[in-house]
């Protein structure tokens, strides 16, 4: 469930129209891998773990990534793409990390007419962009968005540790948090055992986080996600937030 939570992007999937029915068959052929299928996914997980260096393509290369792509984010391409003296860059329309699944026919016609040293620049279903469109390229995937009861509670996962928190902003990726003196320096010593409790209609809730960044008396964090129906609980807890939004507006 973590790997498709990571891989699809759940707060797009209106605009990429990954199915139902293609998730449940995604899920259901990691969850048969055999033992020597699994020990490959492993070895190649940990393989880029310890990737420390790209060398760049000295050649003509055509770095490509989905519109929505929420794994490896499109200005991280970019980044990649600007190194490249020969490259031509291009966004496909409407996806996200596994276009091969959303937008097969553009992906495939994008690789193909590359590789046939032909213009991508009119292809339907894709996003060109110049070097000088990569230089201003937006950083953040998704915005964030203010909450209506920003006062929670962070909580560890094995102990009655807590810490009191107000919710700057958030959105599906991850959460600005702000602190009273001191606590932020605290909680930040148990990074990857805290979870974050929000409140909807339907009760309480709870998300773990990984911390990444202490500044001030604020924590940035990434939300861990593990389980389709906690995933489902806080796009719906969003989509209210976003409406009490709209309707102050």
């Amino acid at each position: 469930q973590a790997v498709i939570l990571y891989l699809v992007n759940h707060a797009k999937l209106e605009a990429t129209r990954m199915s139902p029915t293609a998730k449940r068959l995604f899920f259901r052929q990691m969850a048969e891998f055999t033992a020597t299928e699994q020990e490959r996914y492993d070895i190649n997980c940990n393989r880029l773990l310890r990737l420390t260096h790209v060398p760049i393509p000295q050649c003509k290369v055509l770095v490509a990534c989905g519109q929505y792509d929420s794994f490896t984010l499109p200005h991280e391409n970019a980044n990649f793409a600007l190194q490249c003296p020969d490259m031509e860059f291009a966004m496909i329309a409407n996806a996200d990390h596994v276009p091969q699944l959303q937008r097969r026919k553009e992906t495939m016609r994008l690789f193909a007419t590359f590789l046939r040293d032909e213009p991508i620049q009119s292809l339907e279903g894709i996003i060109p962009m110049t070097r000088a469109q990569l230089l201003t390229m937006e950083r953040r995937g998704e915005e964030r968005i203010a909450v209506q009861q920003p006062f929670s509670q962070l909580t560890h996962r094995h102990s009655d540790l807590s810490f009191a928190t107000e919710i700057v902003d958030l959105n599906f990726f991850g959460v600005l948090l702000r602190f009273e003196d001191g606590q932020a320096e605290r909680a930040a010593q148990y990074e990857r055992d805290l979870a974050l409790t929000l409140e909807d209609e339907e009760g309480s809730f709870q998300i773990e986080c990984l911390i990444f960044e202490v500044q001030d008396q604020q924590i940035r964090a990434l939300l861990k996600h593990g389980s389709f129906d906690i995933a489902e609980r806080l796009l719906r807890y969003i989509q209210r937030q976003k409406g009490c939004l709209a309707a102050i507006a």
